[in-house]
């Protein structure tokens, strides 16, 4: 009987080890097979414009939906910042809200336009600058000399009243919203608004939480972050399809060409892209894409 119970004792201790080991073996071979799963995932890295960011991130959220085997990485910097990281070769797409500059066309650099925006110039909505509640309407000399310093308090501004210093606030060296609204308006070439002091943000909505808690200053953002915390200034266009006159920063009017501050935002890639990269860059141009683009606060091509 003790020989017995030895016998017994022991096959119950074979057997415990036999179904430890497969345990441990197989939590292992589960990790592994999990990494292997995890390595199978197809990766594709974008960075730049802040403008650009949101749709970018919506467009890979669903594309990630419609097949689980991709990770859509998306990261922002500003389009300089993304252009730089394209001609690295450390992203596989870079977002851009201006064009290529001559100094960035490379060889292998490519451009491609998935979208039409407008940049608003914004002050905080209900400001206590807008003479008799109402928003002002300029013209786009009057944008040149807010900015230049012509007009260096708000009694001096059309439409505004008050003494206080007009806070000017705008985007750093990297973005491409600053690009954009300097060329269009003519800035870039005015001594003037080079020297004169001006706040820099790093992103669209630093922009308009700055603006949206201070009377006294004045911004520009990408039309997409417009919201009921700012409100859009009115520009006269004199070459406007629709006629000569003040024009809202919407969706409505950049489409038709109304609204005189509009440009483009761009996908940058060098080379060929691979297959995972180029399946992205479609979607973004499908009917789904475009919707986001819509949904987004910008316009579809």
């Amino acid at each position: 009987m003790q020989t017995k119970g030895k016998i017994a004792v022991g096959t119950i201790l074979i057997l415990a080890t036999i179904f430890i080991a497969w345990s441990v073996v197989g939590v292992f071979w589960g990790q592994e097979i999990l990494e292997e799963e995890d390595d199978d995932k197809h990766d594709v890295y974008v960075s730049g414009s802040t403008t650009c960011f949101p749709i970018i991130v919506k467009c890979g959220e669903e594309f990630e939906e419609d097949d689980d085997d991709y990770d859509i990485h998306v990261t922002g910097g500003g389009s300089s910042k993304g252009v730089a990281d394209v001609i690295n070769e450390l992203v596989d797409l870079g977002m851009a809200s201006r064009p290529l500059k001559s100094s960035e066309q490379i060889s292998g650099m490519h451009q491609l336009a998935f979208a039409n925006d407008g940049i608003a110039l914004i002050m905080a909505a209900g400001n206590s600058h807008f003479s008799g509640g109402l928003v002002p309407q300029w013209t786009m000399e009057d944008v040149v000399k807010i900015w230049n310093g012509t007009y260096g308090s708000w009694n001096d501004v059309p439409g505004c009243t008050g003494s206080e210093d007009i806070i000017l606030i705008g985007r750093d060296s990297n973005s491409g919203t600053r690009a954009s609204f300097e060329e269009l308006t003519g800035l870039e070439d005015d001594p003037a608004y080079q020297a004169i002091p001006k706040q820099e943000l790093n992103s669209n909505g630093a922009v308009r939480s700055s603006v949206a808690g201070d009377d006294d200053t004045i911004g520009y953002v990408g039309l997409g972050y417009i919201d009921d915390t700012v409100e859009g200034i009115d520009l006269w266009n004199d070459d406007a399809p629709d006629g000569a006159n003040f024009y809202e920063p919407t969706k409505e009017n950049v489409k038709k060409g109304n609204y005189p501050i509009s440009r483009k935002l761009y996908l940058i890639y060098r080379y060929t892209p691979d297959k995972y990269t180029q399946e992205f860059i479609e979607f973004i141009f499908s009917s789904k894409g475009q919707t986001i683009v819509e949904n987004e606060g910008f316009v579809a091509l």
